[in-house]
Protein backbone atom coordinates (compact mmCIF):
# COMPACT_ATOMS: atom_id res chain seq x y z
CA UNK A 1 0.00 0.00 0.00
CA UNK A 2 1.51 3.30 -0.53
CA UNK A 3 2.32 6.06 1.43
CA UNK A 4 -0.92 8.44 -0.25
CA UNK A 5 -3.84 5.42 0.07
CA UNK A 6 -2.54 4.67 3.69
CA UNK A 7 -2.75 8.28 4.77
CA UNK A 8 -6.71 8.56 2.55
CA UNK A 9 -7.44 5.27 4.75
CA UNK A 10 -6.52 6.88 8.01
CA UNK A 11 -8.20 10.43 7.03
CA UNK A 12 -11.41 8.31 6.20
CA UNK A 13 -10.79 6.16 9.75
CA UNK A 14 -11.22 9.16 11.34
CA UNK A 15 -13.87 10.77 9.82
CA UNK A 16 -15.87 7.91 10.03
CA UNK A 17 -15.70 7.33 13.42
CA UNK A 18 -16.55 10.77 14.11
CA UNK A 19 -19.42 10.82 12.30
CA UNK A 20 -21.02 7.65 13.81
CA UNK A 21 -19.82 8.66 17.13
CA UNK A 22 -21.63 12.17 16.84
CA UNK A 23 -24.32 10.85 16.27
CA UNK A 24 -24.57 9.29 19.59
CA UNK A 25 -23.51 12.39 21.02
CA UNK A 26 -26.74 13.87 20.08
CA UNK A 27 -29.15 11.26 21.30
CA UNK A 28 -27.11 11.23 24.64
CA UNK A 29 -28.27 12.71 28.15
CA UNK A 30 -26.44 15.73 29.40
CA UNK A 31 -26.19 15.16 33.16
CA UNK A 32 -23.29 12.29 33.03
CA UNK A 33 -20.07 12.71 35.36
CA UNK A 34 -16.52 12.27 33.08
CA UNK A 35 -14.55 13.42 36.51
CA UNK A 36 -12.29 11.73 38.59
CA UNK A 37 -8.91 8.98 37.70
CA UNK A 38 -9.34 6.53 35.05
CA UNK A 39 -7.09 4.17 33.22
CA UNK A 40 -7.74 3.05 29.61
CA UNK A 41 -5.81 0.37 27.37
CA UNK A 42 -6.08 0.70 23.88
CA UNK A 43 -4.70 -0.99 20.77
CA UNK A 44 -3.94 0.50 17.45
CA UNK A 45 -1.82 0.78 14.55
CA UNK A 46 0.98 3.70 13.72
CA UNK A 47 2.19 4.82 10.56
CA UNK A 48 5.54 6.44 10.84
CA UNK A 49 7.78 8.56 8.43
CA UNK A 50 11.25 9.98 8.58
CA UNK A 51 13.07 12.07 6.00
CA UNK A 52 16.54 11.96 6.46
CA UNK A 53 18.96 15.07 5.41
CA UNK A 54 22.41 12.80 5.37
CA UNK A 55 24.88 14.71 4.05
CA UNK A 56 28.42 13.55 2.85
CA UNK A 57 31.12 16.70 2.61
CA UNK A 58 33.55 16.99 -0.59
CA UNK A 59 36.76 15.25 1.07
CA UNK A 60 39.65 13.85 -0.33
CA UNK A 61 37.90 10.52 -1.47
CA UNK A 62 34.93 11.54 -3.32
CA UNK A 63 36.35 15.05 -4.98
CA UNK A 64 33.29 15.16 -7.42
CA UNK A 65 31.53 17.44 -9.07
CA UNK A 66 28.21 16.11 -8.07
CA UNK A 67 28.11 16.25 -4.67
CA UNK A 68 24.60 17.34 -4.35
CA UNK A 69 23.49 14.44 -6.31
CA UNK A 70 25.73 11.89 -4.09
CA UNK A 71 23.83 13.68 -1.25
CA UNK A 72 20.42 12.83 -2.32
CA UNK A 73 20.81 9.45 -2.72
CA UNK A 74 21.05 9.41 1.34
CA UNK A 75 17.60 11.42 1.96
CA UNK A 76 15.18 8.88 0.74
CA UNK A 77 12.03 8.81 2.83
CA UNK A 78 12.11 6.04 5.23
CA UNK A 79 8.49 5.04 6.44
CA UNK A 80 5.87 2.11 7.52
CA UNK A 81 3.06 1.14 10.07
CA UNK A 82 3.00 -0.98 13.31
CA UNK A 83 0.88 -2.65 15.64
CA UNK A 84 0.46 0.10 18.80
CA UNK A 85 -0.38 -1.34 22.44
CA UNK A 86 -1.15 1.74 24.90
CA UNK A 87 -1.56 2.18 28.89
CA UNK A 88 -3.29 5.64 29.84
CA UNK A 89 -3.25 7.57 33.35
CA UNK A 90 -5.88 10.46 33.36
CA UNK A 91 -8.06 12.88 35.46
CA UNK A 92 -10.31 15.53 35.14
CA UNK A 93 -12.40 17.78 36.57
CA UNK A 94 -15.84 18.72 35.34
CA UNK A 95 -17.78 21.97 35.50
CA UNK A 96 -20.81 21.46 33.91
CA UNK A 97 -20.29 19.81 30.30
CA UNK A 98 -16.67 21.54 30.29
CA UNK A 99 -13.85 19.02 30.83
CA UNK A 100 -10.62 20.05 31.74
CA UNK A 101 -7.68 17.58 33.49
CA UNK A 102 -4.37 15.82 32.48
CA UNK A 103 -3.60 12.60 30.69
CA UNK A 104 -0.26 10.45 30.71
CA UNK A 105 0.31 7.62 27.77
CA UNK A 106 2.45 5.32 27.18
CA UNK A 107 2.83 3.86 24.28
CA UNK A 108 4.77 0.31 22.76
CA UNK A 109 4.96 -0.12 19.19
CA UNK A 110 7.23 -2.24 16.48
CA UNK A 111 7.91 0.49 14.04
CA UNK A 112 11.61 -0.78 12.47
CA UNK A 113 11.58 0.36 9.14
CA UNK A 114 14.49 0.61 6.39
CA UNK A 115 15.40 2.16 2.98
CA UNK A 116 18.06 0.85 0.69
CA UNK A 117 19.28 3.03 -2.47
CA UNK A 118 21.50 1.66 -4.89
CA UNK A 119 22.98 4.85 -7.50
CA UNK A 120 25.89 5.29 -9.49
CA UNK A 121 28.43 8.43 -8.96
CA UNK A 122 31.60 9.87 -11.23
CA UNK A 123 34.63 9.75 -9.12
CA UNK A 124 37.89 8.72 -10.78
CA UNK A 125 35.95 6.60 -12.22
CA UNK A 126 32.13 6.07 -12.30
CA UNK A 127 31.80 3.74 -9.24
CA UNK A 128 28.42 1.78 -8.35
CA UNK A 129 27.11 2.44 -4.13
CA UNK A 130 24.41 1.25 -1.92
CA UNK A 131 23.25 3.05 1.41
CA UNK A 132 20.81 1.67 3.84
CA UNK A 133 18.97 2.96 6.15
CA UNK A 134 17.19 1.86 8.87
CA UNK A 135 14.90 3.31 11.61
CA UNK A 136 13.45 1.58 15.09
CA UNK A 137 11.50 2.84 17.68
CA UNK A 138 9.65 0.98 20.28
CA UNK A 139 7.45 3.08 23.19
CA UNK A 140 6.83 6.90 23.06
CA UNK A 141 5.67 8.72 26.40
CA UNK A 142 3.85 11.21 26.74
CA UNK A 143 2.13 14.02 29.22
CA UNK A 144 -1.05 15.85 27.54
CA UNK A 145 -2.73 18.50 29.41
CA UNK A 146 -6.54 17.91 28.16
CA UNK A 147 -9.29 19.93 28.05
CA UNK A 148 -13.25 18.23 26.98
CA UNK A 149 -16.78 18.50 26.61
CA UNK A 150 -19.62 16.22 27.54
CA UNK A 151 -22.76 15.34 25.92
CA UNK A 152 -23.65 13.15 28.58
CA UNK A 153 -22.88 9.63 27.95
CA UNK A 154 -20.48 11.00 24.90
CA UNK A 155 -17.50 13.15 25.62
CA UNK A 156 -14.75 14.45 23.19
CA UNK A 157 -11.50 15.37 24.36
CA UNK A 158 -8.83 17.18 22.61
CA UNK A 159 -4.79 17.46 24.31
CA UNK A 160 -1.57 18.36 23.31
CA UNK A 161 1.55 17.96 24.67
CA UNK A 162 5.37 16.84 25.40
CA UNK A 163 5.96 13.22 24.41
CA UNK A 164 9.45 11.51 24.42
CA UNK A 165 11.11 8.25 22.84
CA UNK A 166 14.01 6.54 21.75
CA UNK A 167 15.10 6.03 18.27
CA UNK A 168 17.82 3.99 16.31
CA UNK A 169 19.04 5.08 13.25
CA UNK A 170 21.15 2.96 11.37
CA UNK A 171 22.84 4.29 8.05
CA UNK A 172 25.54 2.30 6.09
CA UNK A 173 27.25 2.93 2.82
CA UNK A 174 29.58 1.25 0.81
CA UNK A 175 31.11 1.19 -3.05
CA UNK A 176 31.90 -1.50 -5.44
CA UNK A 177 35.25 0.22 -4.42
CA UNK A 178 35.00 -1.44 -0.77
CA UNK A 179 35.28 2.16 0.48
CA UNK A 180 32.31 2.47 3.11
CA UNK A 181 31.27 3.89 6.43
CA UNK A 182 28.99 3.31 8.68
CA UNK A 183 26.71 4.68 12.09
CA UNK A 184 24.60 2.85 14.73
CA UNK A 185 23.05 5.80 16.66
CA UNK A 186 20.83 5.52 19.35
CA UNK A 187 18.88 8.84 20.81
CA UNK A 188 16.29 9.44 23.24
CA UNK A 189 14.11 13.08 22.04
CA UNK A 190 11.61 14.95 23.17
CA UNK A 191 8.94 15.75 20.30
CA UNK A 192 4.73 16.90 20.31
CA UNK A 193 2.07 15.05 20.24
CA UNK A 194 -1.18 16.11 19.93
CA UNK A 195 -4.38 14.03 20.35
CA UNK A 196 -8.44 14.18 19.74
CA UNK A 197 -10.67 11.43 21.24
CA UNK A 198 -13.88 10.24 21.70
CA UNK A 199 -15.67 8.33 24.89
CA UNK A 200 -18.95 6.80 24.76
CA UNK A 201 -20.66 5.14 28.58
CA UNK A 202 -22.80 2.31 27.29
CA UNK A 203 -26.00 1.69 29.69
CA UNK A 204 -24.11 -1.48 31.24
CA UNK A 205 -21.68 0.67 32.36
CA UNK A 206 -18.87 0.06 29.62
CA UNK A 207 -16.68 3.00 28.23
CA UNK A 208 -15.15 2.44 25.08
CA UNK A 209 -12.55 4.76 23.81
CA UNK A 210 -11.34 5.84 20.12
CA UNK A 211 -9.02 8.56 19.32
CA UNK A 212 -6.03 9.54 16.91
CA UNK A 213 -2.48 11.09 18.13
CA UNK A 214 -0.46 12.98 15.81
CA UNK A 215 3.66 13.10 17.28
CA UNK A 216 6.25 14.82 15.67
CA UNK A 217 10.21 14.69 16.35
CA UNK A 218 12.77 17.58 15.04
CA UNK A 219 15.76 15.22 14.91
CA UNK A 220 16.35 12.08 15.67
CA UNK A 221 19.85 11.61 14.96
CA UNK A 222 23.09 13.51 15.16
CA UNK A 223 26.04 11.45 15.14
CA UNK A 224 28.74 11.71 12.24
CA UNK A 225 31.45 9.30 10.68
CA UNK A 226 34.27 9.37 8.34
CA UNK A 227 34.90 7.62 4.92
CA UNK A 228 37.38 4.90 5.02
CA UNK A 229 38.74 3.60 1.66
CA UNK A 230 39.61 -0.11 0.70
CA UNK A 231 43.08 0.12 2.14
CA UNK A 232 41.23 1.10 6.09
CA UNK A 233 42.48 4.41 5.52
CA UNK A 234 40.75 6.91 6.90
CA UNK A 235 39.77 10.07 4.77
CA UNK A 236 38.62 13.39 5.45
CA UNK A 237 35.01 12.71 4.11
CA UNK A 238 32.34 13.45 6.64
CA UNK A 239 28.94 11.68 6.80
CA UNK A 240 26.58 13.82 9.21
CA UNK A 241 23.29 12.13 10.03
CA UNK A 242 19.52 14.36 10.81
CA UNK A 243 16.28 12.97 10.24
CA UNK A 244 12.95 14.75 11.89
CA UNK A 245 10.05 11.82 12.43
CA UNK A 246 6.25 12.11 12.59
CA UNK A 247 3.56 9.61 13.41
CA UNK A 248 0.14 9.16 12.90
CA UNK A 249 -1.47 6.46 15.46
CA UNK A 250 -5.55 5.77 15.43
CA UNK A 251 -6.58 3.41 18.53
CA UNK A 252 -9.80 1.97 19.81
CA UNK A 253 -9.76 0.53 23.61
CA UNK A 254 -11.66 0.56 26.78
CA UNK A 255 -11.76 3.06 29.90
CA UNK A 256 -11.84 2.46 33.64
CA UNK A 257 -12.50 5.16 36.38
CA UNK A 258 -11.56 4.25 40.02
Amino acid sequence: MTTLNKNTFLHCAILSFAATTSSIAVAADSDTSWAGLYGSLTIGTLHGKADPDTTVTDGSYFNTENIDKLNSTFQKEVSGSSATASALLGYLKQHDNFLYGIEADLTVMGFNEKTSTTTLYTSSSTLENTTDTRIKSHFSLAIRPTIGYSFGSTMVQLSAGPVISQFNYKFSFIDDQDAKTSSDNDKTEIGVSANIGIKHRFDNGLILQGDYIYSQYSNIADKDSLLTNNAGATQTDKFSYDSDFKSHNVRIGLVKYF
